[in-house]
């Protein structure tokens, strides 16, 4: 025998519920896609700060590298001019020191005239002695001028060079971060490469 069962009616603190829980389900879901926009914006704006960040350091890098090559090339360039004109100005003094010996070697056997006007000569030939060391030492003031610069172009690029590697390798972390965080969020392979 078959017994029928009163159907059961839902109470309605029961139907309220479910009707509140329908309802909610339908209007919190576009809202829920509106917040998981928002993460993605975020990402997104994270990467186009990150990509400007990369170009602003790259940028020093090429900096840093054409201090490096200007620092290089002006001490090469002192360096040779400094070598060339310390061995001319040997040659000088060489030059001088050589003739001055043989003319006062001579003074003492000429007569008093000519002894005198050997004198006078062998003054000429010191003035123009100093005159070249004077020459010299302003050539070596500049020189050593150019060749600080050089140097402080080549020091200034070796620090811009590790300030912009530095910030490079920050950029690296923090795009693996990116990546991490969005492979974790999704699910998926998500291709983030650094340009």
């Amino acid at each position: 025998m078959l017994k029928f069962t009163q159907s059961r009616i839902i109470p309605g603190q029961t139907l309220r519920s479910l009707v509140f829980l329908l309802i909610s389900t339908f209007l919190l879901t576009p809202l829920l896609a509106e917040v998981n926009k928002n993460d993605d914006n975020r990402v997104i704006r994270q990467l186009e700060q990150i990509e400007k960040m990369q170009a602003t350091y790259k940028s020093k890098l090429q900096e840093a590298d054409s201090l490096i090559v200007v620092g290089d090339t002006l001490l090469a360039r002192t360096t040779e001019a400094i070598f060339q004109a310390t061995i001319k100005m040997r040659q000088q003094a060489r030059t001088y020191s050589d003739q001055k010996r043989n003319l006062e070697k001579t003074i003492l056997e000429l007569p008093r005239q000519e002894a005198n006007e050997l004198r006078t000569t062998i003054r000429a030939m010191d003035m123009d002695y100093r005159n070249a060391l004077k020459e010299y030492d302003d050539f070596m003031r500049q020189v050593i001028r150019e060749s600080e610069n050089g140097l402080s172009s080549y020091d200034k690029g070796q620090e811009f060079r590790k300030e912009a590697e530095k910030g490079l390798k920050e950029i690296e972390r923090r795009m693996a971060e990116i990546k991490n965080s969005m492979d974790s969020n999704s699910g998926e392979d998500v291709n983030v490469t650094m340009n």
